[in-house]
């Protein structure tokens, strides 16, 4: 997976399509599927019928619609940063930007803590405070 950019998602829930993206997968006036997933969406720019996700078409200049259940589903909001994941040609995966642990980039947002606004996982806190209480111990005798 190739990280290409972040987007933002407007008030009604399109996105604008960066310039590279549709240039290289000739995607102008064409449907997109969207596929839902559990910490994202799936973007196909080769539909083929019959089809399991959402089709969309794409309008003027780039804009595509995100279907409102999987926004309501992944509890995306307006005017939240997407990053966009380049998987093959013609598929992408989108997923609200930087909500994933630092260290083991675990993106379940229910299990991450914002410090200092990075995030980080319950597992690997945890992890990270008994290391240091280990160390403390250790530096005491």
């Amino acid at each position: 997976m190739k990280y290409l950019t972040s987007v933002s998602l407007d008030s009604s829930g399109y996105i604008l399509l960066p310039k590279e993206i549709i240039k290289t997968c000739r995607i102008y006036s064409r449907e997109v599927e969207w596929l839902y997933s559990e910490y994202g969406i799936y973007m196909n720019t080769v539909v083929k019928k019959p089809t399991t996700g959402l089709i969309r078409k794409i309008i003027s200049r780039g804009k595509v619609n995100i279907p409102a259940p999987y926004r309501r589903e992944l509890r995306w909001q307006s005017y939240m940063s997407l990053e966009i994941f380049q998987i093959a040609e013609g598929y992408f995966y989108f997923q609200a930007a930087h909500c994933h642990c630092i260290f083991c980039c675990n993106s379940y947002v229910d299990d991450l803590i914002a410090i200092q606004g990075k995030y980080i996982c319950k597992n690997c806190l945890q992890e990270a405070i008994g290391k240091h209480y280990m160390l403390a111990a250790n530096n005491k005798f």
